[in-house]
């Protein structure tokens, strides 16, 4: 049995956040919405800037995984700071590195994710958006409760070809 836990970011937890996105992007390019290209070769400043929100709290988290001391997958929720939409929040960067997939370890994170936002009483729904080419994902989210309420035809372009991406919400 291996040894999984899960802990929200923090701000020490910056290069992890950073190598994870690099490599999400590096191991499934059609599963997210921007290229490895966009991504590599910014500052440390550019980097700290971006993450930043995600790491204090400030309307964004992520949860990482580890097995054993090694870190496995992640996961981030967003929080819209606009009163019409404070309701909502949405989950992105879900993702598990290849040689730990199989095991669990993005479940576990979703339900992190979901126990995290509930705590809070302003939280009745979620979103997330796939791409249609994400299959085992889908599955995924449809176990949570998750329903596709929406396709955005052609939305991402990846080399000569279109991937459709799939709104999926779930109400709580």
């Amino acid at each position: 049995m291996s040894n999984f836990t899960i802990r929200k970011g923090g701000i020490p937890d910056l290069p992890i956040l950073k190598n994870m996105m690099l490599l999400a992007l590096e191991t499934d390019p059609d599963a997210f919405s921007v290229m490895l290209s966009e991504y590599t070769g910014h500052s440390d400043f550019w980097w700290e800037t971006y993450l930043f929100p995600f790491l204090t709290e400030d309307r964004q988290e992520i949860f990482f995984g580890f097995e054993g001391d090694q870190v496995a997958s992640m996961g981030g929720l967003l929080f819209d700071d606009k009163e019409k939409k404070s309701h909502v929040a949405s989950m992105v960067w879900i993702y598990t590195k290849p040689e730990f997939r199989g095991k669990g370890y993005s479940q576990q994170i979703i339900t992190e994710m979901i126990n995290s936002a509930s705590n809070n009483p302003q939280i009745k729904k979620f979103g997330l958006m796939v791409a249609a080419t994400q299959t085992k994902a889908i599955d995924l989210y449809k176990k949570f409760g998750f329903e596709l309420n929406g396709v955005m035809k052609k939305e991402l372009k990846v080399g000569d070809h279109f991937i459709d991406v799939y709104i999926m919400e779930k109400q709580i």
